[in-house]
């Protein structure tokens, strides 16, 4: 009896150990934040989020795109380092914005998971409203922890389709198999089953920081409509490369089916609507 009482004790200090880690340093583990890789320049806007915070963004663009495309970054990096990725979605037609999250770059604030609900919905708020892009045509990509703000708006906000590249299950599920505190990060896992937008899950087989597990289990959870693009080989940091052309098609393949889906389901309503009534 006493060993297991000590057992129990041990037990109980460490989770409270834990518990403490969590809540003091658990954002500065969560958000890494690198030095700001670029200065303000062409193609660059700045918005403020509902939270105050001012946000940068970044607009990509070929000719008169009929789609636009808002990407929610990792935790480790900035707008400033993404201009070659984000050619590629760009090259495919995209109208591309890119923003940093409170405290990333040249953004202001404090990096936060509420910040960057705020951020993306300032960005989103910019293309439906003064842009004038019909949600239907607003897609939306996450890549690794982008995809936690990605995947709010998509439960809160009419968009046409979801890409989650590199997507955790929860910022906590990253470093252990299951939830060992009351209260999470990110929790992906519980969100994706509330939304029923389009869905496109990309990940690479041989993820080391976040494993193949986690997209295929958020793929598991997610309603449908939903496809999969699993790219053998590919670590964390190389699934755009290692994918190379064939990622890209596949997101073109993905908006190709997005557009007749909904063209499939407004003909059904018009033809319902030009029926006979009873």
């Amino acid at each position: 009896m006493r060993i297991l009482v000590q057992i129990l004790a041990a037990i109980g200090v460490m989770w409270l150990l834990l518990w403490i880690i969590v809540a003091f340093v658990g954002d500065a583990l969560v958000f890494p934040v690198p030095p700001p890789g670029y200065r303000i320049g062409p193609g660059m806007g700045v918005l403020e989020s509902s939270a105050g915070d001012r946000i940068v963004f970044l607009r990509m663009r070929e000719g008169n795109p009929s789609h636009a495309l808002i990407v929610s970054h990792g935790n480790g990096e900035d707008i400033g380092r993404m201009g070659g990725y984000l050619g590629g979605f760009s090259a495919l037609g995209f109208d591309v914005f890119a923003y940093d999250y409170p405290g990333y770059g040249l953004s202001s604030g404090s990096p936060s998971e509420s910040g960057t609900y705020a951020a993306v919905e300032s960005v989103y708020s910019y293309v439906t409203k003064d842009l004038g892009y019909p949600p239907e045509r607003v897609f939306l990509l996450g890549r690794s922890m982008g995809g936690g703000p990605s995947l709010n708006l998509a439960t809160s906000h009419p968009v046409g389709g979801l890409i989650l590249e590199s997507a955790f299950l929860s910022a906590q599920r990253v470093y252990m198999p299951f939830r060992v505190i009351p209260w999470d990060r990110f929790d992906n896992a519980s969100r994706i089953r509330e939304s029923t937008v389009p869905l496109l899950v990309v990940h690479g087989t041989e993820d080391e920081v976040v494993p193949f597990s986690h997209g295929k289990k958020l793929w598991d959870l997610a309603n449908d409509p939903k496809l999969f693009f699993w790219i053998e080989g590919a670590g964390h940091n190389d699934v755009s490369l290692k994918g190379g052309v064939a990622y890209l098609e596949t997101v073109c393949e993905f908006r190709k089916w997005v557009d007749r889906s909904v063209r499939d389901s407004r003909r059904a309503e018009e033809s319902q609507s030009i029926g006979p009534k009873p």
